[in-house]
């Protein structure tokens, strides 16, 4: 019975901030945003997260499948992650500060394989293809705090097929299809509170979606490239193991997403990426209903992200980017605008051969501000590499 009155609370928190009440104030995800898709290369990671025009040989499926035809030769890429993060409230009245601990938690998110110049006709026209696997939303992580710990794995892993055209290597056209692959989620909760029972649950998530993506070489200074992914919706079901068995079903409504981006070559050595993306988060929608709202009437404005990288001699690689979240504030908050994440990036290129390279990378994001009843802080730390092999 405490086991199930713990898990019933869980609930109704959980409930309370996915659909725009703030009892907790926050995902149960490492994401700010728990619906934010994963960008799976580490060399895009270290550029500002910009990653049209810098993802790595057979990553591009991933990120931009319209360049996949620019490579001539065969490339397989395999991308891992490290997390690790921090959230902290600090009360008004009693000045309490209460700390939630993401510790390290590690993965591999991505596997790519690119062929080279599948069907080439003269020179004018060549085709390549690619497949893929990947972890789209990530809800991998380990949080603790002074009453429970919460490890959670899995998310929305998808099988990617892609398709490459390059007309007169001037312009690029792709499209990619993403189905759902060993989706699998599972959440343990260990309570340090003797009044409760610890549980976990068990789960999938579910969504098949395609990405059209162009890309533009003006000269050799200039390329600018445009992605789109439409909407679509994400189905998740799980059951929370106990004695009396609770089955929850949930379907989201995930707005599309369209990205722009330019790359500029300003000398030899310095390369500047930038993007532009939207972030509809006033239409995401849980079970039909406003996802991010304030109320029930008062739905979350729009937000976009920013993207900028400079990578010098084609190894070393720093980066910024801003992204707009969710609305983390009391509901009494009167803006409905979303608030803005702010992150710092890093990276390193080694070439250990002419057909064997590893890219590194670091962020650093951050998210500060006040709400009802008193100051939060966020702070998000991610690693990680992505090894390729040409041949």
């Amino acid at each position: 019975m405490k086991k199930v009155v713990f898990v019933l609370l869980y609930l109704s928190c959980l409930c309370s901030i996915l659909n725009g009440h703030t009892i907790i104030r926050r995902w149960n995800t490492f994401n700010l945003n728990g619906l934010e898709p994963e960008i799976i290369d580490s060399k895009a990671q270290s550029l500002g997260r910009a990653s049209l025009f810098t993802s790595s040989g057979a990553n591009n499926l991933f990120n931009n499948t319209s360049m996949l035809s620019k490579f001539d030769c065969k490339n397989i890429q395999v991308s891992y992650r490290i997390n690790y993060g921090e959230s902290k409230s600090t009360n008004y009245d009693f000045s309490n500060t209460y700390t939630n601990y993401y510790k390290f938690h590690m993965k591999l998110n991505g596997i790519a394989f690119s062929t080279s110049d599948l069907y080439q006709f003269s020179n004018k026209l060549k085709i390549n293809l690619a497949i893929g696997y990947r972890t789209y939303i990530d809800w991998g992580y380990k949080r603790e705090t002074s009453t429970y710990i919460i490890d959670s794995n899995g998310g929305l892993n998808l099988i990617v097929l892609g398709s490459s055209i390059c007309i007169k290597d001037t312009y690029f056209f792709g499209l990619s299809y993403n189905y759902p692959f060993q989706c699998a989620t599972s959440t343990k909760f260990k309570s340090n509170n003797v009044l409760y029972d610890s549980y976990k649950t068990n789960g999938t998530m579910k969504a098949s979606f395609f990405v059209l993506s162009s890309s533009y070489i003006i000269n050799k200074s200039y390329n600018i490239s445009v992605r789109f992914r439409p909407d679509f919706k994400l189905k998740r079901e799980f059951k929370i193991s106990d004695d009396e068995d609770i089955d929850t079903k949930i379907e989201y409504d995930v707005p599309y997403e369209l990205a722009i981006a330019v790359k500029i070559l300003s000398s030899d050595h310095i390369n500047i990426f930038a993007e532009y993306l939207t972030c509809n988060l006033g239409e995401y929608k849980q079970n039909d209903e406003y996802l991010y709202s304030l109320d029930d009437n008062d739905k979350s404005e729009n937000g976009h992200t920013i993207r900028i990288g400079l990578e010098y001699n084609e190894n070393y690689r720093l980066g910024f980017y801003s992204q707009s979240v969710p609305i983390y504030t009391h509901p009494s908050r009167v803006s409905n605008k979303p608030q803005t994440e702010f992150g710092f990036t890093a990276g390193y290129g080694f070439i250990l051969s002419s057909i064997l390279n590893v890219n590194c990378f670091t962020t650093y994001s951050f998210l500060n501000y006040d709400d009802f009843y008193g100051n939060c802080s966020d702070f998000r730390i991610k690693a990680g590499c992505s090894v390729g092999y040409s041949f």
